[in-house]
C-alpha cells in the first residue's frame, strides 16, 4: 500500500485534471457514439456550448486562416472525448496494444483514480495541449510544440476541397498523438520515406496513436458509422508502419 501511494505521489500525471466529465455534461456525446459523415443530417451537430467547451479545454483558436479546418479539429475533439475506448484493466498486449502505452495507462489510472480509458486520454491530451492554431508554414498534418504546448495544423488544402468531409475519428487519434510527444521519445528518420517522421520503437507517439485507434475501432459501429470506422482501421495501420521495431 505504501509503494502504491509513493508511486502516485511522484507519478507525472497526478496534476492532470479532470475535464472530462464537465465536457461530458456540456457535450452530451450519444451512446452509441455515431458521426458517420458521408450523412451528415443523421446526427446532431455539436452545439455551441459544447463548441465552446472543446476549445476551452485545448485552447482552440478563435480565427484559422480557414473556419473550416478550425470545425474540423472541435469535431475531432467532440470524439475523443465521445467514443467509447474501455477499460485500462483490459488492456492486453495485441498487435496494435504494446507494453509501453499500456504501462503508461496503467499508473495514469493510478494517480488519476479512474478506469476508464477515454476519460483518461481526453485529459492527458488537454492537460499537455494548451493551444491549437493552424500554420501553414509547416509541412501539411500536425505539429507539436514541446516548449508551448501548442498543436500547430496546417490542413487547408485537404480540408478545402470541394468533395472533402471531416474526419473527426481519424483527427482524434493525431490529437493523441500530438499529446504524448510531452512525454515521449521524439521522432527518428524513417529509412523508407527520408524523412524525421517514425518512432524507433512502441514507446514513442506513434505507439500512442496505434493504441487509440485499435480502441476506438474496436467500439465503433461498422454499419451505422463506417465511415469513422475506416479512418480509424486507416490511422492503426498508418501509425503501425511508422514504428521501426516488431
Amino acid at each position: 500500500m505504501f509503494a502504491l501511494l509513493a508511486i502516485t505521489a511522484c507519478s507525472p500525471y497526478r496534476d492532470i485534471e479532470d475535464r472530462w466529465t464537465v465536457a461530458r455534461e456540456v457535450c452530451e456525446p450519444p451512446t452509441p457514439f455515431v458521426r458517420d459523415d458521408v450523412h451528415p443530417d443523421s446526427y446532431a451537430p455539436i452545439t455551441e456550448a459544447c463548441r465552446d467547451q472543446l476549445a476551452e479545454d485545448f485552447g482552440v483558436a478563435e480565427q484559422f486562416d480557414s473556419m473550416k479546418v478550425r470545425a474540423w479539429v472541435l469535431e475531432a475533439l467532440f470524439n475523443l472525448l465521445g467514443r467509447d475506448q474501455g477499460k485500462v484493466s483490459t488492456l492486453e498486449v495485441d498487435e496494435y496494444v504494446r507494453e509501453p502505452f499500456i504501462d503508461h495507462m496503467t499508473e495514469m489510472a493510478e494517480a488519476l483514480h479512474t478506469d476508464d480509458l477515454g476519460q483518461l486520454l481526453y485529459n492527458f491530451s488537454a492537460f499537455h495541449i494548451t493551444l491549437i492554431i493552424d500554420d501553414t508554414s509547416i509541412d501539411e498534418g500536425f505539429r507539436y510544440v514541446i516548449a508551448d504546448q501548442t498543436m500547430l495544423v496546417n490542413k487547408t488544402l485537404e480540408v478545402e476541397q470541394e468533395t472533402a468531409l471531416p474526419k473527426g475519428s481519424g483527427w482524434a487519434t493525431f490529437v493523441v498523438h500530438e499529446a504524448s510527444h510531452a512525454v515521449v521519445p521524439g521522432h527518428v528518420m524513417c529509412p523508407d520515406w527520408g524523412t524525421r517522421d517514425c518512432d524507433t520503437d512502441w514507446s514513442g507517439a506513434y505507439g500512442y496513436q496505434a493504441a487509440t485507434a485499435w480502441r476506438m475501432y474496436g467500439f465503433c459501429d461498422t454499419e451505422q458509422d463506417a465511415y469513422n470506422c475506416i479512418h480509424l482501421r486507416d490511422e492503426m495501420e498508418n501509425a503501425e508502419e511508422r514504428i521501426l521495431a516488431d
